[in-house]
């Protein structure tokens, strides 16, 4: 590794690490202070919507995460081939927004449920749908990440804030993701303007032709990241249908402790992605990397849920701290599904076996999810998240230790 490269990854992961810990430690901040003010079932209903609303965010973002970074990383040199690049990605991003945004128009006006919390659904989707369009593919494809994290920090930073001052009672719950939904667009303004203005990207219609070979490429990719949200977003969005927000809001109290954990694997896959694009040579003793970090954060979580729970949640809801505990063995899988499948898989060019992968393991676990959830309640969302998680990461190691040899 030359000494400019070791440079840009050391800035890049500095730049996602001030990022990702600040979204490590804002939900510590806001997570106990939301449920406290709102209780748990006001807590429950907004993460019910929220998980409703992020079904969209795959299908948006089409796997841009992955192959728009490796396409703009091999062609960084050569501007005309970027503004190529970021046409056709913004084309197809924006076109797939606007058909979310309807189809969630739609299921919020015609299914009466949804439309006694209008708008509630309302600002959940348009909070989901700013941040999917956030292009971040871009920042990470040119290895300059500190202007994503820049513009993510201040819109982070001001969010917090916002929901602080103004939020103070549970029936001013609809203010969370319509604060949320605020400071995520104008953070997407601000990042296209970065694009375009610091960059000098150039933004030229598409051709037909061009969108349509960008589709295919990246349909494995798409799928592979579409495919989770059948189990993930299935867990909370079935416990809010056969349970009570309150147990949802238990749940989703106990997996964002689990991300919060689970930060450091996004950190490192982010920031060694562009590198491994260009040097398939250290995909090996990254994968080491992974696991051994994913194995003691796994263990930290499980020793340490007590009294993670008891200073976000009280004594009064140390209940979470079980879920923490049967939720932990998804972290070192989540570490291992980064390290096996995107940044080693995909990159040795077996994207169809990351899309198999995790559409088999998925539909599987949505189906399984649909007799144990309803039947188990809260425990059946905690089976369906491992169960997933630990399948796709065995599933991924098998295949890389095939094909890497």
């Amino acid at each position: 590794m030359s000494g400019s490269e070791s440079r840009r990854l050391l800035s890049n992961f500095m730049s996602l690490s001030s990022l990702r810990g600040l979204e490590m430690l804002l939900p510590l901040i806001t997570l106990p202070y939301l449920v406290r003010v709102l209780g748990l079932e006001k807590y429950g209903m907004l993460a019910f919507a929220l998980s409703l609303a992020t079904y969209s965010s795959a299908f948006i973002q089409y796997g841009f995460n992955v192959t728009a970074v490796r396409e703009l990383a091999r062609a960084r040199d050569d501007h005309h081939r970027l503004s190529q690049i970021v046409s056709v990605v913004l084309t197809i991003s924006v076109s797939f927004a606007i058909l979310a945004l309807f189809i969630l128009s739609v299921l919020t006006i015609s299914v009466e449920r949804f439309n006694l919390e209008f708008w509630l659904y309302t600002f959940s989707f348009m909070f989901i749908v700013s941040q999917a369009l956030f292009p971040v593919w871009f920042f990470q494809g040119m290895a300059e990440m500190k202007y994503m994290a820049m513009v993510n920090v201040v819109s982070k930073i001001v969010a917090v804030c916002g929901i602080l001052f103004f939020v103070k009672n549970e029936q001013q719950y609809v203010l969370v993701p319509l604060i949320n939904f605020s400071c995520s667009f104008i953070a997407l303004l601000i990042a296209l303007r970065l694009i375009f203005k610091r960059f000098n990207i150039t933004y030229s219609r598409p051709k037909s032709s061009e969108i349509c070979a960008t589709l295919r490429t990246g349909s494995d990719a798409f799928i592979s990241q579409l495919a989770p949200s059948l189990y993930n977003n299935s867990s909370i969005f079935m416990l809010g249908l056969f349970t009570n927000p309150a147990v949802v809001g238990i749940y989703v109290a106990a997996t964002r402790v689990i991300e919060v954990f689970s930060v450091l694997g996004n950190i490192l896959s982010a920031t060694f992605l562009p590198y491994l694009a260009r040097k398939t040579a250290a995909i090996p003793r990254f994968n080491k990397l992974m696991l051994c970090s994913g194995l003691v954060l796994t263990l930290l979580c499980m020793l340490s849920s007590e009294i993670v729970a008891m200073l976000l949640f009280s004594a009064d809801n140390l209940i979470v701290a079980t879920y923490i505990r049967y939720l932990a063995p998804g972290i070192v899988a989540l570490f291992a599904i980064s390290a096996f499948g995107t940044n080693s898989l995909m990159l040795l060019g077996q994207d169809r076996i990351v899309r198999n992968g995790a559409l088999y393991v998925s539909v599987l676990f949505f189906f399984i999810a649909l007799v144990i959830v309803p039947a188990l309640g809260i425990i059946g969302s905690c089976l369906t998240i491992v169960g997933a998680r630990v399948s796709m990461a065995l599933y991924y190691s098998y295949f890389y230790r095939k094909y890497a040899n």
